[in-house]
């Protein structure tokens, strides 16, 4: 992969913030999370499934894309399906290393800002994993509110949908997590920052603590909020992973602070269960996980 000096200087710079963000448990659990930098012209560099967002470098934990491809391909096949997109991706991607990139890939493409962050803030998440936390979040920010969408290109479509009605560098994801864009690596990161401060404000939040109770089992595998809760707790296989215990954990931050604050736990069906459950790219993730 050819970059310039200064392409080399601005993807260390996003590198620096991306581990920042990725040791802030509050904003991302496990290999949760990803962002992403349009390099140049031709190319993308973005997290890659199965690492932590803490521990990416140059050439480890980064899936290098020529994204262009990946735009004309959506655009001349608008009614692909999630295997056929992510074979593209794959193909792309293996062209620099042998990582395979985020399954959330496709709207890092597809955005056209150069910078996306992208989270699974328990701060933000208080607001899409409940009922009145959309009306909550359209008041507090211009922003744009994504009704839960299967992650991959199911998702990456509606994100687009959404973006053609009305331009915002505030994404929130239902059930899911936050998204920022921007055109600087400082812009994005303050924006992610502001954001949050502003939700724990509004509620007068505290800090997450590594001491956090997680709530009993049973009831956490029958209240599901988000996909990374299913990939660690609806099996004891990863129960006491780092990973499973920094995502419950979460969780039961998210779960606890939600009915202090008098809202409405808004949780998703069994049939979005299954669909996680069953997606080769979560299968493939899981195969990643360490104790």
């Amino acid at each position: 992969m050819f970059i310039n000096e200064s392409e080399s200087a601005l993807l260390e710079k996003f590198i620096k913030a991306s581990q920042d963000i990725g040791k802030n448990k509050a904003y991302v659990q496990g290999a949760g999370g990803n962002t992403s930098l349009k390099i140049n012209e031709e190319i993308i560099a973005v997290k890659s499934s199965g690492f932590e967002l803490a521990d990416i470098s140059v050439s480890q934990g980064l899936s290098y894309l020529k994204y262009k491809e990946i735009i004309d391909y959506y655009n001349q096949n608008p009614q692909t399906t999630s295997q056929q997109f992510n074979e593209v991706v794959y193909k792309s991607a293996s062209q620099f290393n042998n990582f395979k990139p985020s399954i959330e890939t496709s709207f890092h493409c597809l955005i056209p800002k150069k910078i996306v962050i992208h989270t699974h803030s328990i701060y933000a998440n208080i607001l899409t994993c409940s009922v009145e936390g959309k009306d909550i979040a359209l008041e507090l920010f211009d922003c744009v509110w994504i009704p839960y969408k299967t992650p991959g290109i199911e998702l990456a479509i509606e994100i687009m949908k959404a973006l053609q009605q009305k331009q915002s560098r505030i994404i929130f994801l239902e059930n899911h997590g936050l998204i920022i864009t921007a055109d600087s690596v400082e812009e994005a990161v303050n924006l992610h920052e502001e954001v949050n401060s502003k939700i724990c404000q509004k509620f007068n939040l505290e800090e997450l603590n590594n001491n956090y109770e997680i709530l009993d089992m049973d009831y956490i595998r029958n209240n599901i909020l988000f996909p990374d809760q299913i990939v660690y707790s609806t099996t004891d296989k990863f129960i006491n992973t780092k990973a499973a215990i920094e995502v419950l954990t979460a969780y039961s931050y998210m779960v606890n602070n939600i009915e202090k604050c008098n809202l409405t736990l808004k949780c998703l069906d069994k049939n979005h269960v299954d669909i996680i459950n069953n997606m080769d790219s979560e299968k493939y993730r899981q195969s990643l996980i360490k104790n």
